[in-house]
C-alpha cells in the first residue's frame, strides 16, 4: 500500500472516531448518553415504566380494620433514576399524584430509601404545581434516608375532608408533586424495589406509621401498635401491617387503577383480593384485572382526576 493511501485511511479513521461525539466528555458517546450536556449521569431507568405510573392505596385506621375501602389515600407515582457509567444512581426523580383522599384524618406522605444512609442525599427540592420550588432536608433521627414528600395531603385539594371518593360527587382537581433528590455519590438500589418503602404517617404524629408488609417501619415508628386491635404483624416472618386474614393496610398495584367508593370494602371491587391475602401474595397476583365489579369503584360524576408528570427533569439540558 502507498504511504499516500496509508495516510488516507488514518484520516478517516479519525474522522469517524470524531463522529462520536462526547459533548460533556464522561465516556459516553452523545448518541448513547441520556444525559449529554451532564457529566453526572450517563443513563436513565424509569419505574414502573417511561410515562406510566403505579398506584399505593391506603387504609389509614390501622391497626384497627377500619372500613376497609383503601381509598383514604390513593397515590400514583412514578419514578426515573439517574444513572452512573457504572448503572448505580446518582440522582432520582420522583413524581406523584394523590388522587383521593377518603378520610378525615391528616396525613403525611413520606419515602425512606431502605439501606441508603441520611447523609447520602445532597440536594432536595420540590415543586408542587402551581407553586415554586421549595427545599427539603432528611427527616431528623432517622439512619435511613426519610423524606417528607407532602406534610398533609388535605392541603393538595381545594377542600379539607373527602376528596374524589363520595358516590355521586364532581372530581376535584389534582396537584401532581415532583421531587428531586441529587445523591452526593453513587448508591446501590434495586430498581426492582420501586416504589420502595413509600408510606404515610399520621400529621403530627410521626410513630404512627402504615407502611406496605415489607417494610416494619423507620427508626421512629411506634412498634407498641403491633399486635393491638386488628394488626397480626409477624416480625418473625417479615410481614407487617397485615390483619388476621393476611389483608395488608397498604397495597402497591404497577399500574393505575380503580379505586372503591367511600364506604364500599375493596374486596368487592376486586374480589381476587381474599384469596392473594389468604396465600401471602403468591396466588392471585393479578387480582387487580382478574375479576373485577365496577359498580364498586368510585367514578365522577364529570372526569376522572389523573396523574400527570411535572419538571423539572433531571440533570442539565443541552444548550440551544
Amino acid at each position: 500500500m502507498g504511504t499516500s493511501k496509508y495516510i488516507a485511511l488514518v484520516v478517516l479513521a479519525c474522522a469517524g472516531t470524531a463522529l462520536a461525539a462526547d459533548t460533556d466528555n464522561d465516556q459516553a458517546a452523545d448518541s448513547s448518553d441520556a444525559f449529554p450536556c451532564d457529566s453526572r449521569y450517563a443513563g436513565v431507568s424509569f419505574a414502573p415504566a417511561k410515562g406510566d405510573f403505579g398506584v399505593l392505596l391506603f387504609e389509614d385506621m390501622w391497626p384497627r380494620d377500619g372500613d376497609r375501602d383503601f381509598n383514604d389515600v390513593v397515590l400514583a407515582y412514578n419514578y426515573a433514576f439517574a444513572l452512573g457509567l457504572d448503572g448505580d444512581v446518582r440522582a432520582i426523580q420522583l413524581n406523584l399524584t394523590v388522587l383521593a383522599a377518603g378520610a378525615s384524618l391528616h396525613n403525611a406522605v413520606l419515602l425512606r430509601l431502605p439501606n441508603v444512609p441520611a447523609t447520602a442525599a445532597g440536594r432536595i427540592t420540590k415543586n408542587v404545581s402551581g407553586q415554586g420550588e421549595v427545599s427539603l432536608s432528611p427527616e431528623p433521627g432517622e439512619q435511613d434516608l426519610v423524606i417528607r414528600l407532602v406534610p398533609d395531603i388535605t392541603q393538595l385539594f381545594p377542600v379539607v375532608g373527602f376528596a374524589n371518593t363520595v358516590p355521586g360527587s364532581t372530581s376535584l382537581p389534582v396537584r401532581p408533586v415532583n421531587v428531586i433528590i441529587e445523591l452526593n455519590g453513587p448508591v446501590q438500589l434495586e430498581l426492582g424495589y420501586a416504589p420502595f418503602d413509600l408510606f404515610i404517617a399520621r400529621d403530627g404524629d410521626d410513630g404512627h406509621q402504615i407502611h406496605l408488609p415489607a417494610y416494619p417501619g423507620t427508626a421512629r415508628m411506634d412498634a407498641g401498635l403491633f399486635g393491638t386491635e386488628n394488626d397480626r404483624s409477624d416480625p418473625k416472618l417479615g410481614i407487617y401491617f397485615v390483619n388476621e386474614r393476611g389483608l395488608p393496610f397498604a397495597l402497591h398495584i404497577p399500574t393505575l387503577v380503580a379505586w372503591a367508593a367511600e364506604g364500599v370494602s375493596l374486596d368487592k371491587l376486586y374480589p381476587d383480593i381474599v384469596a392473594f391475602a389468604a396465600s401471602g401474595g403468591t396466588r392471585g397476583t393479578d387480582w387487580y384485572v382478574s375479576n373485577v365489579s365496577p359498580g364498586y369503584a368510585w367514578t365522577a360524576t364529570d372526569s376522572q382526576p389523573k396523574p400527570s408528570l411535572i419538571g423539572p427533569g433531571l440533570g442539565q439540558a443541552c444548550p440551544p
